[in-house]
This record gives structure tokens, C-alpha cells and sequence, in this order.
């Protein structure tokens, strides 16, 4: 039996076609920590976003957060991995060269550089929680542990080229998640996997996008969601029903038969 289960959250466990866990994915991840399976959220978001997206009843026993970069669970923070810094210094001279909308992310805080009207509603539409900076010189201080531009991919790449500890997935034409290239889910959930003791093999992991696939690396069960993209169904080891169609109950089913025995 799996001793241990990683869950992302967006479109995966979280509906954004109904804006709430659907309460038969609750109902498995209760009857996973009924019997003793440890249950972690593994997202690219930070923690303070999590807040406010009616995830409340949703109680894991820890977090992978910002695509690996910080991992915490109930005794603290595993990991917090800040990026180079020859690399930011390197996006730095980019944005005061020519400003763009971007999102900053610390252990701590999110922060919205260059605030740009339309770039502002969407990211408040989409849950995003932040502080706002005229400037990176203003969390000059900070240690940054992943960077969120709002940038077409040419722009995105030329400045990319010049930041080799730096890797980028993108989740929209004009947004994407960048972070250190030694981090990303697989190392945040190896980290759990060395503290509780668990092998690879006795670790699952839910997802639907290609941030997830180095997540589904670093497990021995990997199960995509019906609706994930052509990338995750094609490294997936199962692929389950649509979010809203019960996908993580019954993707929970097939790995745990013996959890719904009569």
C-alpha cells in the first residue's frame, strides 16, 4: 500500500469550473488519512494564496509550495530554496530597463512588480495575493525563491538565456513559473519522502499540467487528472475521470481497492 499521497491543487483538486473542492475528493483524501496515508498539497503556489479559495476543509499533512522551492509540514519548513543570484541580478537590469508585470515570491510575501491595470484584475481574479512594489530595488533584501512574469515567450526567452540556474514552465501563453533549476516538485517531495523514511515506491501523486510531471518523477504511482494536458497523461501511470466527474475519488479507488472493500 501507498503511505503517502502528493495532490495539486489547481485543476487537479481545486475546480475552477465550480470555484471549491469537489466534496467527493474530500471524501477520499478523509478516508486516505482515516487509514493512515499522509496526504500533501504540491503546488506552484505560495501558502498565502491558498487562503480565501475555500480550501479550508481540505487538511493536509503538509505542503510542497512553489513548484518544490518550499516545503513545509506540521513541525515547520523543510526547505526554502532561494534562487542564484547572479540570476536575478540578470532580471533586475531587465525590469528597470524596460518594466514589466511580475509577480515575486519570498518565504513570506508575494509581490506584484510594475502593477499594470489588466494584468492587476486578472491575478485577483485568479486568487493571486500580493503586496505591490514600484520596483525590485524595493525587495532588494529579499531572498527570492520563484518569480512569476507576465511576458510572451520571445521576451520571456531572450531574458531566460541569460540566467542559466533558472528554469521556466509555462501555464499560459504570457505566464509561466520560473525558479531554480536544483528545485521544482520532485525535490520539494523527495525531501518528505527522506524525513518520513518512505521510499519512492510507496509514494503516489495526483496532477494535470506540466509542472507536474517532475512530481510524477519522483513517485511510484503516478495519476493523471481526465482533464490534465497531453504532457501529464502521457507520463502518467493511470489516468483518472475529470475533476468534476469524481477523478480524484475515483483515482484514490484505484490505488487504494482495498480501502472501498465491503
Amino acid at each position: 500500500m501507498y503511505k503517502i499521497v502528493f495532490m495539486d491543487i489547481d485543476n487537479t483538486l481545486y475546480s475552477h469550473k465550480t470555484n471549491r473542492i469537489p466534496p467527493s475528493a474530500l471524501e477520499a483524501v478523509e478516508l486516505m488519512q482515516k487509514h493512515g496515508i499522509k496526504v500533501f498539497g504540491c503546488t506552484g503556489r505560495h501558502r498565502i494564496e491558498l487562503t480565501g479559495m475555500g480550501l479550508d476543509a481540505f487538511q493536509p499533512d503538509g505542503w510542497v509550495l512553489l513548484n518544490g522551492a518550499m516545503s513545509s509540514d506540521k513541525d515547520g519548513i523543510l526547505c526554502a530554496d532561494a534562487m542564484h543570484r547572479e540570476d536575478l541580478d540578470v532580471l533586475k537590469a531587465e525590469v528597470r530597463r524596460k518594466p514589466f508585470p511580475l509577480l515575486v515570491m519570498t518565504k513570506d510575501q508575494v509581490y506584484l512588480v510594475a502593477k499594470h491595470w489588466f494584468v492587476y484584475k486578472i491575478l485577483i481574479r485568479m486568487n493571486k495575493r500580493f503586496i505591490w512594489k514600484k520596483s525590485m530595488d524595493d525587495i532588494a533584501n529579499e531572498e527570492i525563491l520563484m518569480f512569476v512574469p507576465v511576458l510572451f515567450h520571445k521576451k520571456l526567452a531572450r531574458i531566460l538565456s541569460g540566467m542559466p540556474h533558472t528554469v521556466c514552465v509555462r501555464w499560459t501563453p504570457y505566464v509561466a513559473d520560473c525558479y531554480d533549476k536544483n528545485a521544482g516538485k520532485g525535490v520539494g517531495i523527495a525531501r518528505v519522502l527522506e524525513k518520513y523514511g518512505i521510499r519512492k515506491e510507496e509514494a503516489a501523486a495526483f496532477g494535470d499540467a506540466d509542472n507536474d510531471l517532475s512530481m510524477f518523477e519522483a513517485v511510484g504511482q503516478a495519476v493523471c487528472m481526465g482533464n490534465g494536458n497531453a504532457n501529464a497523461k502521457a507520463a502518467a501511470d493511470y489516468i483518472t475521470s475529470d475533476i468534476d466527474e469524481d477523478g480524484i475519488l475515483n483515482g484514490v479507488r484505484h490505488l487504494f481497492p482495498e480501502l472501498f472493500a465491503k
